[in-house]
């Protein structure tokens, strides 16, 4: 009767250990005269990964997502604890539309 929850909670360890272990490439960029520090997720694994469980950033710390195409995007912050501002750049680097979080209550 606990072999099938034993091999699912394996299982889930499993994808949570190995899901640390990619490193996300760090960058500095600059937002007009001010340096960033941001991660780069430019692959689907790190794009899925994002700021999940994260209970921290550093002041001027982000991190950059890229995408291989300009295209409309909703942004899904699951497990998101801190709070953010989320931008949208075009490929020039052009902000094309800033934000803030909509705030939900915890349930």
């Amino acid at each position: 009767m606990f072999q099938p929850l034993l091999h699912l909670t394996l299982a889930f360890l499993i994808i949570i250990v190995l899901g640390g272990c990619s490193e996300i490439e760090n960058e500095v960029i600059k937002i007009g005269a001010i340096p960033a520090f941001v991660g780069v997720a430019d692959d689907q694994e790190s794009r899925l990964r994002g700021l999940s469980f994260r209970k921290k950033l550093g002041v001027n710390e982000g991190l950059l997502f890229v995408f291989p195409k300009e295209k409309i995007l909703h942004i899904w912050m699951l497990n998101v604890e801190i709070p953010l501002d989320v931008a949208f750049f075009d490929q020039d680097r052009k902000l094309i539309k800033g934000g803030y979080p909509l705030h939900w209550p915890t349930i």
